[in-house]
């Protein structure tokens, strides 16, 4: 069938079906060893741990006594008791500590959810009265939970250091003779990129993580596709997995058990299976948990998941709970559509990234409930992102997890649905194109195994600004893209293949609830942030968000010239355009305003006031800024600046003494030149050392350094000719102005 939304169905199709076939390569299936020493002590095998292995491993297991072995392999041998969790490795290394049988969920801030219909998760109100008490005093609370890790502590150590597939033996039925060699990571999903840029953890199945929930959705899909009985046997074995780790992976704890995360795969293969019986087994959870982790785009997650599973059963009592979630979401959206991502370590977060990802939970909840107000709230934040969307196809370019893969993916999902419910014709059009450009650049990324890196630039064995590893978020990817393709295949209007999108549009837009503006003059477009609080330090401390700064800024075909907005750690290197005032970056909340063809921005911070104001004339981008003194002298790096991204051919010129910088390659030829006024000693660029980025290295490049007693005037300009072009610049008691040939009154707003 000749679907309106073709192109876009097959390139999500195809790009999920390269992430199944990774995530099948992946999967561990070895099965469990039955151990019957009856006549032998010594029993001999060949494990083949992965379905991409290329070889088995020779594994022999002797028993001691009634419950002790010693595991070996030809390179290595451990002792093991009955219950205790060991590993092994492709070339047979095998690890292991001894009396380990395992971690337990209550350690872990693992709470119930009350809601979820089953006689065994009923509310005792006796319960209820105790909790409802210890909340109002939480010193008690805290004085509890220290009783309990003294008397009752987790184990020092688990196997998160250690490499390999997961065993444990354990009796058989009580035999005397009979034991079993627990395959305990069978069906899971082996990670070989662990965890982020700032922590590494060897090659493991992250099992508390979500790979073989959505694994299993996945690969149910393939089947679907292919009637290939190994996608069965694979989903099946994920699904196996999945129940085996819920609420708890025992053997290692890389991070806190994912469940929220887990119960959406979970109840929409629930939800699958209601149409199809006869592919999946039934699922055995039946109490489902939350995590202790509840930033926003986690209570859109708890909607989606409440409302499938609400749906599935009827019960009143889990849709006022979803709605309750949904309260919280709505609460954290800004007057033009943002999604605060906010937490208690980051309670004013004005993240482009988090805001795709509860987006798209939102519009999968709302499939199920028809709530007219959720869908009010989602159609404003999906509208947000398509004023943002960069024409290269990037939305999510600043927050935490900024340019990582599973934030695109949720933007193409929360398209299609929007798409699929729109009556406009021009937005469902610039939804599709939306759609294409994201579905292009996250399939340029892609890998030749199929593997997408969690974040989309070239150094994946650094995992360079990885919010953490690649498995679970390619499986979230995959099932959002198949999702999304089978949305998409209800359209059924006509093709506009010259719909532009907003940003490629001659406009100038404001949205300063959110902290955002935009502007382009159908050549070239820019997007300002203006700054929130800083925050915690992500992908394990390696990068903190929320600084000031130009967020986007490039050309209609697609060309991207900044990194993403950024304070590398360690360094406290400010990739941003904003001046580092007395050692302060440009957080915290400015002020927005616009006029006919500039963007002002208006904050104070370093014991500073500074006014910014962005142009686009012609082809040059101009900006303008003075920085004013609240009191006492101010140390200035960078009265003007330029973040550079490292790009492939990209080569960065700095005539230092002229404060000129030039920006090359053989299709492109940019220079920026800066004067500064009030303060002879200012000129000069200086390039900072070249730092990570969640699109790659990038340097900060500051035009302009020293002190500054009462105010300073700046000027910055970027043309893409082959020298700046001349304005006349004037340096008077009044301040600056530039007079140009076209509009000499410009910039006179001071």
């Amino acid at each position: 069938m000749d679907y309106a939304a073709t192109k876009q169905i097959d390139c999500c199709v195809d790009i999920a079906k390269n992430l199944a076939r990774h995530l099948i390569a992946n999967q561990v299936i070895v099965q469990d060893l039955e151990l019957n020493f009856g006549r032998n002590e010594v029993l001999d095998f060949d494990v083949k741990l992965l379905n991409k292995s290329e070889k088995s491993v020779p594994l022999r297991i002797k028993r001691v006594n009634e419950n002790s072995f010693v595991v070996s392999s030809q390179i290595a041998k451990i002792d093991v008791s009955t219950g205790q969790f060991w590993r092994i490795t492709e070339s047979g290394n095998l690890t292991t500590i001894p009396g380990f049988v395992g971690l337990t969920p209550s350690h872990k801030g693992i709470k119930v959810t009350e809601k979820v219909p089953s006689p065994e998760n009923e509310v005792d109100p006796t319960k209820a009265i105790i909790v409802a008490g210890l909340k109002k005093l939480p010193w008690l609370f805290s004085f509890l939970k220290l009783c309990r890790g003294y008397f009752f502590p987790e184990p020092h150590q688990d196997l998160s250091m250690s490499e390999g597939v997961t065993f444990r033996l354990c009796h058989n039925s009580g035999q005397k003779n009979l034991f079993v060699c627990e395959s305990y990571d069978e069906g899971g999903i082996f990670d070989e990129y662990i965890n982020a840029e700032g922590l590494s953890y060897p090659p493991q199945v992250a099992g508390n993580y979500y790979a073989d929930a959505y694994s299993c959705l996945a690969f149910e899909r393939m089947f679907k596709l292919t009637q290939d009985e190994k996608w069965l046997e694979a989903s099946l074995a994920s699904q196996r997995f999945t129940q085996r780790v819920y609420p708890q992976y025992m053997p290692a704890s890389i991070v806190w058990h994912h469940s929220d995360f887990k119960n959406a795969a979970i109840v929409e293969q629930q939800l699958a299976s209601q149409s199809d019986p006869s592919v999946l087994q039934p699922w055995t959870i039946s109490r489902f948990y939350e995590d202790k982790y509840e930033p926003t785009n986690v209570f859109a997650l708890r909607y989606h998941w409440k409302s499938v599973l609400a749906n599935l059963t009827n019960d009143d009592r889990l849709l006022q709970s979803a709605n309750k979630d949904l309260e919280k979401v709505a609460f954290d959206q800004t007057d033009d559509g943002l999604f605060h991502d906010n937490i208690s370590t980051y309670p004013d977060a004005h993240d482009l990234t988090y805001h795709q990802y509860s987006t798209a939970c939102l519009g999968l909840g709302l499939l199920q409930t028809d709530n007219l107000i959720g869908w009010n709230i989602f159609n404003r934040a999906v509208r947000f992102t398509l004023r943002v969307l960069s024409p290269s196809g990037e939305p999510a370019y600043t927050g935490r997890a900024s340019n990582n893969i599973h934030q695109s993916a949720s933007a193409i999902l929360a398209f299609a649905i929007a798409a699929s419910r729109s009556s406009k014709k021009d937005e469902i059009d610039m939804f599709l194109k939306g759609i294409s450009v994201m579905a292009t650049r996250l399939k340029s990324f892609q890998l030749d195994n199929g593997m997408l890196p969690t974040a989309m630039n070239s150094y994946v064995n650094e995992r360079m600004a990885w919010n953490h590893c690649e498995t679970p978020y390619n499986g979230l990817v995959c099932y959002m893209l198949f999702r999304a393709a089978s949305i998409l295949k209800q359209l059924r209007q006509s093709k506009n293949n010259s719909t532009l999108l907003p940003l490629e549009k001659d406009h100038i837009w404001l949205a300063n609830d959110a902290g955002f503006a935009s502007l382009g003059n159908g050549h070239q477009y820019l997007v300002f942030f203006a700054g929130c609080d800083r925050s915690y330090g992500w992908s394990e401390d390696r990068h903190v968000t929320g600084c000031a700064g130009l967020a986007l800024f490039g050309d209609v075909d697609g060309h991207d010239l900044l990194p993403c907005l950024d304070v590398s750690i360690p360094g406290e290197v400010v990739i941003s355009d904003m001046p580092v005032i007395n050692d302060q970056a440009a957080f915290g909340r400015g002020h927005l305003s616009q006029g006919n063809d500039w963007i002002k921005y208006l904050h104070c911070y370093g014991g500073a006031e500074i006014i910014r104001l962005y142009s686009l004339i012609n082809d040059d981008l101009v900006l303008v800024s003075r920085i004013r003194s609240l009191g006492s002298p101010l140390q200035i790096q960078g009265a003007m600046a330029w973040a550079g991204l490292h790009q492939e051919n990209f080569v960065f010129t700095l005539e230092k003494e002229n404060s000129v910088l030039t920006i090359s390659n053989k299709n492109s030829h940019l220079i920026m030149k800066a004067w500064h006024f009030g303060n002879n000693s200012f000129g000069g660029v200086q390039e900072s050392q070249k730092v990570s980025n969640a699109k790659g290295m990038a340097s900060r490049y500051d035009f302009g350094s020293g002190v500054v007693k009462d105010e300073l005037w700046s000027v910055l300009i970027l043309s893409r000719k082959d020298k700046v072009r001349n304005y006349k610049v004037i340096n008077d008691n009044k301040g600056v102005k530039i007079e140009f040939t076209e509009l000499c009154r410009r910039f006179d707003f001071f």
